[in-house]
């Protein structure tokens, strides 16, 4: 086993040291258990760009009207009638 260093803030400290008391166990013991359950849990991959399937999906046809942000204030117009 290697022997290693931490600083805990107060709140924490006190959280983990109650931990350890009711369950019978050294503060030493808690602290390896959270560290063991932390780095088991796997890490979330970044999303690659094929989960976005959904961009894109509000473009514009070919030969259809002009898109809506090139055109908002005509459009803005043609509902209220001005």
């Amino acid at each position: 086993m290697r022997r290693t260093q931490i600083q805990l803030d107060e709140p924490l400290y006190e959280l983990a040291k109650q931990r350890a008391f009711a369950e019978g166990k050294s503060m030493s013991a808690v602290v390896r258990e959270a560290v063991a359950q932390y780095v088991a849990t796997p890490t979330r991959r970044p999303d690659s760009l094929a989960s976005f399937s959904f961009i894109g999906s509000g473009r514009s046809q070919p030969g259809g009207p002009q898109p809506l942000s090139e055109r908002h204030d005509d459009a803005l117009a043609e509902d209220f009638g001005g």
